[in-house]
């Protein structure tokens, strides 16, 4: 091989394979993002039952789409950390008296008491 053609061009991808993988979007943000936004922004107006609240949207679409931008998936791999993460904290909290999924005592975290 030569010097030309030994640099690395880096990942490809496919045109097509990244539209297909995409989430489907409308006005700039996911579906589950706008309907996150549908939801806080008619609570608040439930709430406060002033028109004024629902002008609310316009803030949080702005940080939903600045999220969107960096990652299309941004809220799906949100839910998926929190589904993974916070449950497994706080759901046995109570019950255990810790975060812990089993009442036995931990190697790797000898301070959490069953």
């Amino acid at each position: 091989m030569s010097a030309r053609g030994s640099a690395n061009t880096g990942v490809t991808s496919d045109v097509l394979f990244v539209g297909l993988t995409r989430p489907a979007m409308a006005f700039g943000v996911t579906y589950a993002a706008l309907l996150a936004n549908a939801v806080i922004t008619v609570e608040a107006f439930l709430l406060s039952r002033n028109l004024l609240a629902l002008l609310a949207c316009v803030p949080i679409h702005g940080l939903c789409t600045l999220a969107c931008r960096s990652d299309a998936r941004f809220f799906e791999l949100w839910a998926d950390w929190a589904r993974r993460s916070l449950v497994h904290r706080f759901a046995n909290a109570a019950y255990f008296r810790s975060r812990t999924l089993s009442p036995l005592r931990s190697a790797s975290e000898p301070w959490v008491r069953p």
